[in-house]
């Protein structure tokens, strides 16, 4: 629309339209996407991350599937299992002194340890 076109609309009362661009969808390697990920930063991208790790270990866990994202939860239900052991035949080693002494001191018969973790008796 030229200069001309723009002055006989101004005088004829209607205003002059402009184009524009709206994003609805977006498509990259033939995925199309919603345009909300055109705004996405790092952290968005770190929350979402830690939250998919966190159901394969859930789901990892729940089937008693071995996955690097359960290790760390393997590992400190075995320490609890070997805590609890000690803390009931009061065998000591060293990285189960601390723990038992402050067992000690808090009230130890309300939260008694049984062998698969603990038990409220």
């Amino acid at each position: 629309m030229g200069s001309s076109e723009v002055a006989l609309l101004a005088k004829l009362g209607i205003r002059s339209f402009s184009y524009g661009l709206v994003v609805l969808p977006v498509c990259d390697n033939g995925s199309i996407f919603n345009q909300e990920v055109l705004n996405l930063i790092e952290d968005d991208l770190i929350d979402k991350f830690t939250a998919d790790v966190f159901m394969v270990a859930l789901l990892s866990l729940s089937l008693s599937y071995l996955t690097l994202a359960v290790a760390l939860h393997i590992f400190i239900d075995a320490y609890k299992n070997v805590l609890a052991i000690a803390v009931d035949t009061e065998y000591t080693f060293i990285q189960v002194e601390g723990v038992s002494q402050r067992l000690k001191q808090i009230n130890y018969y309300y939260y008694r340890p049984c062998c698969i973790g603990w038990c409220r008796r």
